[in-house]
């Protein structure tokens, strides 16, 4: 592949090889596209393991079920690795409700307002994206509530989608409003946009 780079050398110089053969057997690797979505699966880590001394995969690791020494004799080495999300920048805030309708509670159902914590477990985030990545695509999700001791069962579909951040003019005076302007500014002059997420529930429920 034109595009992969081979691993020759370890960190302290040493020679990369990962047979213990007199062939050699090197790793190669492919970056990530700066046109992959952000939210994209990519991997991270890789570590050698030697399956005949007792050793296993790290917690989250994946093993390449192939056996990396070509020779009759020598240790059983396996690659392995753990994929993340391919995450950029970002500021992680505690998610809230903004908007929901009715806007008045129902005598007999309570807006749980810990909904928002569920849906967007790992908060409500501003993102800067390279101007040339994939927007990523729409995530959609049903889940189930149980409030009231049980007796009451919630049904909710749920949508998670991007939208880019639209700063106006803030004639307010307000210097966090206008840091936060600037910031948007500056990150669009090098080369980034500025994202954040928002989810949007429709709820059913009933009792027992």
């Amino acid at each position: 592949m034109q595009d992969a780079e081979m691993v020759l050398e370890t960190p302290k110089g040493h020679v990369a090889n990962v047979n213990n053969s007199t062939s050699k057997i090197f790793v190669t690797y492919r970056r990530a596209s700066r046109k992959m979505p952000c939210n994209s699966l990519v991997v991270t880590d890789i570590c050698v393991i030697l399956t005949n001394k007792g050793e296993s995969p790290p917690h989250a690791f994946c093993v390449i079920n192939k056996n990396l020494n070509k020779g009759m004799l020598g240790s059983d080495v396996f690659l392995c690795y753990k994929k993340s999300m391919n995450r950029a920048n970002l500021v992680s805030f505690k998610p809230a409700i903004l908007y929901k309708y009715p806007m008045v509670d129902y005598n007999s159902f309570v807006f749980p307002n810990s909904v928002a914590m569920f849906c967007l477990p790992m908060g409500a985030t501003i993102e800067c994206w390279p101007k040339v990545a994939c927007k990523p695509k729409p995530v959609f999700s049903t889940f189930v509530l149980t409030v009231a001791d049980a007796a009451q069962k919630i049904y909710g579909s749920a949508i998670t989608f991007y939208e880019e951040v639209q700063m106006e003019p803030d004639t307010s005076n307000c210097k966090s409003s206008q840091e936060i302007m600037d910031t948007v500014e500056n990150n669009k002059n090098s080369g980034t946009n500025v994202f954040y997420n928002l989810n949007l529930i429709i709820f059913d429920f009933f009792y027992r």
